[in-house]
């Protein structure tokens, strides 16, 4: 019986929320839209992600497919439904917040887009990273979704007509079912992780919790809002904690996800970066000053048609795949400075689609365990090209980085996906060191 569906409008966010419920062994399946059919879900499935790779198409196709996945899950009997947001709200926001409202026939939907744990925090209805307006960071460079507006009532008024009424931490206190009233969207501010969960406390008491919305942070509480827990490997949270890291691993429930592969350290690493975000490319950047091999791609490799199928591309696949061989990290991005930028928003498919074929063609060639994929449309087209199955989210490495199992060509590697707008600049170091800290004790679970 599925208790949740969420809708997220890229990879990457499907995954850093799927991991919410998984690292609680909630048992939750990801899909891709076009590949998602209800009958292919495990009955044991409580939570399904659908990833409907709407944030670069137009708002009228974007709120078209959040109905029709809505109307199915109707159908199937699914009650509760949450529409996942980019956390600097890119993307068809007003467009999709509204497709679901329709569909699901609700007057008012209750909307918490900050992410604490990330530094995005909402205060009188505007959007904040770390302090500042979302609008006078980085994110309003974004070269394919820039964010010219801070304020959220602005953001889903150019999508949308529907009323948005901000809701302080002072107004939050005194609402009540009188004052929710008629076709609005309410947004709630948002400081920290205790607004979060005062906020999940009154919507429970005011019996709101089917139709909600936000990001990573806020579908973090809705396990205990739906009654979903089902606990953590308490010892394996510890150990983590222990050596510094923020994640949880999850607890391997061998009747719902089936038996874990035999433990194994996963050494050999693929970072591939598509991500245009300068959050990521600083990242590139740091990890090449700190022993990374850093392969940034060229304008024949990003704009080739089928690069990887060429006498050229097979020898540049060949060459990836001995200095992985040879023992280095790797990284292979498609830009490493705001200049490399210009080329790829020409035809940001074909750059993605070139890069998918590379990753696959170095699969084919080593015997690599593990692929580290920053930026969810590079996530997307990897998974897709590669026929990735089973993907399985086990922690959260973390804030917005997430660790999952896949199959990939019959052999299952692990995948780390990464929003290229998170993480500070040595995160791909961390989870280099994350992953030399897996070997037997985390990668086979406590039942490995």
């Amino acid at each position: 019986m599925i208790d949740l569906l969420i809708i997220a409008d890229d990879f990457t966010g499907a995954l850093d929320t799927a991991v919410q419920f998984a690292r609680k062994s909630i048992c939750t399946s990801v899909f891709l839209y076009k590949d998602f059919q209800f009958s292919a879900i495990d009955p044991k499935t409580q939570v399904v992600i659908i990833d409907t790779e709407s944030r670069h198409i137009s708002g009228k196709e974007a709120a078209s497919r959040v109905k029709q996945i809505v109307n199915v899950a109707l159908g199937a009997g699914v009650k509760a439904f949450y529409k996942k947001t980019d956390s600097v709200l890119r993307g068809n926001i007003g467009s999709e917040l509204v497709g679901l409202m329709e569909a699901r026939g609700a007057a008012e939907l209750m909307f918490i887009p900050a992410f604490p744990d990330a530094g995005r925090t909402t205060r009188g209805g505007c959007q904040y990273i770390d302090g500042v307006p979302i609008n006078e960071t980085t994110f309003a460079d974004d070269p394919v979704n820039p964010v010219v507006d801070c304020r959220i009532e602005q953001i889903i008024s150019k999508q949308s007509n529907i009323p948005v009424l901000a809701v302080s931490r002072e107004e939050r206190l005194n609402i009540d079912n009188e004052l929710i009233d008629g076709r609005r969207i309410y947004v709630f501010d948002v400081e920290d992780n205790d607004d979060m969960k005062q906020i999940a406390k009154l919507l429970c008491e005011m019996g709101k919790t089917a139709l909600t919305a936000g990001c990573a942070g806020f579908a973090g509480m809705l396990p205990d809002m739906l009654g979903l827990n089902r606990g953590v490997d308490q010892r394996l949270k510890e150990k983590l904690e222990g050596e510094g890291f923020e994640g949880e691993r999850l607890e391997d429930d061998k009747s719902e996800m089936g038996e874990p592969e035999e433990a194994k350290y996963r050494g050999k690493m693929l970072t591939v970066c598509g991500s245009m975000s300068e959050v990521s490319l600083r990242q590139v950047r740091y990890a090449k000053e700190h022993g990374f091999c850093s392969l940034v791609l060229n304008s024949n490799q990003k704009l080739t048609q089928d690069y990887s199928l060429t006498d050229d591309g097979r020898s540049f696949i060949a060459q990836v795949a001995a200095k992985i061989d040879e023992g280095s990290d790797v990284i292979i991005a498609a830009a490493e400075s705001a200049e490399d930028r210009v080329e790829h928003l020409g035809n940001p498919g074909l750059v993605t689609c070139n890069i998918a074929g590379i990753v696959k063609g170095v699969i084919e060639k080593t015997d690599l365990e593990t692929i580290t994929v920053i930026g969810g449309d590079t996530a997307v087209a990897i998974v897709d090209d590669m026929g990735l199955q089973d993907i399985r989210p086990r922690c959260e490495i973390s804030t917005g980085v997430v660790l999952s199992d896949a199959v990939a060509q019959g052999k299952r590697i692990s995948l780390i996906t990464k929003s290229g707008g998170f993480g500070q600049e040595d995160s791909l170091l961390k989870i280099k060191e994350f992953t030399k800290s897996l070997k037997n004790e985390i990668v086979g679970g406590p039942n490995g």
